[in-house]
């Protein structure tokens, strides 16, 4: 079994990121979902339009994926519940997230014309 092993120091300092209103930003880090107040899955705040938009297009892409190997499946009965669930929880977050990367991009785009 693997164990991580935390100091006593990063345990017992509270979160002191320093927030930026204005972007949504902490600490040079942008959530995928800002509205979510725990979000922990997010990219750089420098990321560049091409790398956000090029994360974005794998996300989608992989969520088409797991359409087209479901809209293949000769007979969608034989999967159990448990795993067509997980197919549609996969798909649900793949597109959320690459909708925020590509919302993400846009910004990026548009912050390097002003």
């Amino acid at each position: 079994m693997n164990e991580t092993t935390t100091s006593s120091t990063e345990t017992s300092e509270p979160f002191s990121g320093r927030e930026h209103a204005d972007t949504g930003t902490i600490n040079g880090f942008t959530p995928l979902h800002t509205d979510a107040p725990l979000c922990v899955i997010g990219y750089p705040s420098n990321a560049t339009a091409p790398d956000l938009y090029d994360a974005a297009t794998l996300r989608y892409n992989a969520a088409l994926g797991v359409l087209c190997l479901l809209s293949s499946a000769p007979d969608l009965n034989e999967l159990s519940t448990s795993n067509l669930q997980s197919c549609i929880q996969a798909i649900r977050i793949l597109s959320e997230d690459a909708a925020a990367l590509y919302t993400g991009a846009w910004q990026a785009l548009q912050n390097d014309h002003l």
